[in-house]
């Protein structure tokens, strides 16, 4: 993202309005989920609320007493209003927003696992702001940390917007009661719970299956990292070619993708749905790195392969230099010309990300697509 974008990754201070979950604050916000966004964690569920019990039975003082501690109760109820006037808060807006209406808790309002008919509320369909999600693939073992990243993303942003939820699981029990329950009553948005297909996270027939496990086992040898998990695998496939084409969102415009153990560490006051939009933005996202390119040898030719193949796909100002290694200053190489140049393993994570359904159902991004599964790079 350029300059304008920077509002995202400022965190605040630490305040006493910070969500109790809070860890100590940093200067940007970090996930530790790591590339993939399947792993084990712990069952459990902490309310975001906290009730405190008054004694209604309390022995009354003496009216001098009595007279003392109203002084002391005046005085600090003063200093506390200096604070919060201090902190630019408003009282009715901490209040409301630390305590969640009855009618939320008693009615999570989660729809069938398996049925897929989960549709945003009229509220959603209408108006002018973009139609859009919070999107978690996840299983039910991610309780714990899909809870906290839910609990600070809706005190930072969500409850501003009310954006609705929704969550993806391969496995094929769907979610649990206990799942729907937690992450239903942390949020005053609808929540979704979705099933993926089988054939949509299994291995293609095309794919050679001695062939498969061979190189799982040889790039585990060298020490690629997640080189011998297959779900690994199923899930990069999931979410570069199928997730898109949910009937669960059908409809939707844009998404935000979340992992369990985020935390967001500042306020986000913008709607970053219709910032996108307004600035013709397609995607975004918040960490590039340079990979082991050992782990996926092939994609570099199967790319070049594409644009020589589909010229129509490719934008004619389309630049290739920041992904290539250029040969010598002798020979340079502004990227446009693939064929002496190599891919520098640059890559964005994709476990922050904010997107255009539209762009992932283009005919381009879906040619590209088949084009790489067809090669079973992703296995």
């Amino acid at each position: 993202m350029d300059a304008s974008s920077s509002t995202i990754y400022c965190a605040s201070e630490p305040s006493e309005n910070d969500p109790p979950s809070s860890p100590p604050f940093a200067r940007s916000f970090t996930s530790s989920s790591g590339p993939s966004p399947v792993k084990a964690g712990a069952h459990g569920y902490d309310s975001r609320t906290r009730s405190r019990r008054r004694d209604d039975d309390a022995p009354r003082g003496r009216r001098g007493c009595n007279s003392t501690a109203f002084r002391i109760i005046a005085l600090l109820t003063l200093m506390l209003l200096a604070i919060c006037l201090h902190l630019g808060t408003d009282l009715s807006t901490t209040a409301a927003s630390s305590t969640k209406p009855a009618s939320v808790l008693s009615n999570p309002g989660f729809r069938s696992d398996n049925n897929h008919s989960a549709r945003l509320s009229p509220s959603h369909s209408q108006g002018k702001r973009p139609k859009a999600a919070l999107i978690s693939l996840v299983r039910n073992a991610d309780l714990e940390g899909i809870l906290q990243s839910m609990r600070q993303l809706e005190y930072r942003w969500n409850r501003r917007y009310g954006y609705p939820w929704m969550f993806f699981t391969e496995e094929r029990s769907g979610f649990s009661e206990a799942f729907k329950n937690a992450t239903s009553a942390i949020t005053s948005s609808s929540t979704h719970y979705h099933t993926i297909p089988p054939e949509h996270w299994s291995t293609p027939e095309w794919v050679d299956g001695s062939l498969h496990r061979d190189s799982l086992g040889y790039l585990e040898g060298l020490g690629v990292g997640k080189a011998g998990m297959l779900s690994y695998r199923h899930m990069c496939r999931w979410n570069s070619g199928f997730f898109y084409l949910h009937e669960a969102l059908e409809g939707l415009e844009r998404y935000w993708r979340v992992e369990p153990d985020v935390h967001f560490l500042c306020d986000v006051e913008e709607d970053l749905f219709e910032a996108m939009r307004r600035r013709g933005w397609k995607y975004a996202f918040n960490m590039g790195i340079l990979d082991d390119g050992r782990g996926f040898v092939g994609l570099w030719k199967a790319t070049v392969d594409f644009a020589r193949r589909h010229p129509e796909h490719i934008h004619p100002d389309a630049d290739w230099s920041w992904l290539v290694d250029t040969p010598p200053p002798e020979h340079p190489n502004d990227g446009s010309d693939t064929s002496t140049g190599t891919y520098n393993a640059c890559q964005f994570f994709s476990n922050f990300e904010l997107g255009s359904l539209e762009f992932f159902r283009s005919d381009a991004y879906q040619a590209f697509f088949h084009h790489l599964d067809q090669t079973g790079g992703f296995f």
